[in-house]
């Protein structure tokens, strides 16, 4: 299985210099709906008893995480919530409603799917965003930075001077 990225640039935190980086790209959004079609011809049930175990399931974990347990699913992984809390000096100052922002879900895989995105994945450019332009691939952004062109090749720029050959 190939995944899409796309290159994008900003600032690093830590050095305060512009920085390449990486963006996965997503070709669709996959609803549960999709499954109810699949999942009967692996089971004895009908797609409505499907949808109604799915939502069920979802239901049931979006209760359970707001209790603050933690959710596994056999042969997925495990979601937990978690947030963002900024600091104090002094602990009576301490205002959870003010200081705890940003409550998110956390998943973790279980290591079967770790295996299968480890070992049965690779990656393939889909394009570079600079500047809120977007570019269909390196070359072609790299053909606009120098006003010349490159080819799809496996040419990269090195140091912005060298052409070299992957």
């Amino acid at each position: 299985m190939t995944l899409k990225y796309t290159l994008f640039r900003k600032k690093n935190p830590k050095t305060q210099t512009m920085r390449w980086y990486a963006s996965p790209l997503s070709s669709h959004l996959t609803d549960v709906e999709n499954a109810y079609s699949v999942l009967p011809q692996a089971n004895p049930i009908n797609d409505t008893e499907t949808e109604a175990i799915l939502r069920q399931m979802g239901q049931y974990i979006q209760r359970e995480l707001i209790k603050g347990n933690t959710v596994r699913v056999p042969g997925l992984g495990t979601f937990r919530l978690s947030f963002h809390s900024k600091g104090v000096d002094d602990i009576c100052t301490f205002d959870a409603d003010k200081m705890i922002t940003k409550t998110h879900v956390v998943f973790q895989q279980e290591k079967a799917l770790k295996n299968i995105l480890d070992n049965h994945i690779s990656f393939i450019n889909d394009g570079v965003k600079d500047r809120d332009v977007i570019y269909a691939s390196v070359s072609e952004y790299l053909a606009e930075q120098h006003g010349t062109s490159f080819p799809d090749s496996g040419e990269v720029l090195r140091n912005n001077k060298e052409l070299i050959r992957k």
